[in-house]
């Protein structure tokens, strides 16, 4: 009888289990393993989104990186034409400090030959002046070889004195 009771314990146990199974799989089983399903597509749908988003994270540091050597090129182009620009602009410069200085030389050289010009015509004066001094003392004294010498003597020394002073 023990057997027989062992027996009937585990038919129970098995109708029992069976039930159980029965109604776990009709009410239990099925919503949670919609629930496990609608969590593992959230998950991939989270993996699959985050796969986009580094994708498209990606895409935007090359687009930033691109971007970022186009601004350094451009920088780089923009600072080759202010040098440029620099060196004609020094160029000019230079240019026109040398036709000034060409310019002012030729000034200089114009008013040096008027100078000169000028202490000619005054040498000359001079010497057309002295000249008429001398012979005016040659003609109001008489004339012999002593007092031609006495004269030209006085005149050289007239002369030197006059030069010094100016």
């Amino acid at each position: 009888m023990e057997l027989w009771a062992q027996f009937g314990e585990l038919v129970t146990n098995a109708v029992t289990f069976i039930v159980f199974f029965w109604i776990m799989k009709r009410f239990a089983w099925g919503p949670l393993l919609n629930l496990l399903e609608r969590r593992q597509q959230a998950v991939e749908e989270g993996f699959a989104d985050i796969d986009r988003r580094k994708a498209d994270t990606e895409k935007l540091h090359q687009d930033y990186a691109a971007h970022l050597r186009n601004i350094e090129q451009e920088g780089r182009a923009k600072i080759q034409e202010a040098v440029a620009e620099g060196r004609r602009v020094a160029d000019e410069i230079v240019e026109k400090a040398r036709a000034e200085s060409q310019a002012m030389a030729e000034r200089a050289r114009r008013n040096i030959e008027i100078e000169l010009a000028k202490a000619r015509v005054e040498l000359r004066d001079d010497m057309v002046s002295m000249t008429m001094m001398a012979s005016e003392k040659l003609l109001r004294q008489r004339v012999d070889t002593d007092t031609d010498r006495r004269l030209v003597s006085e005149f050289l020394a007239d002369l030197d004195k006059e030069m010094q002073a100016r």
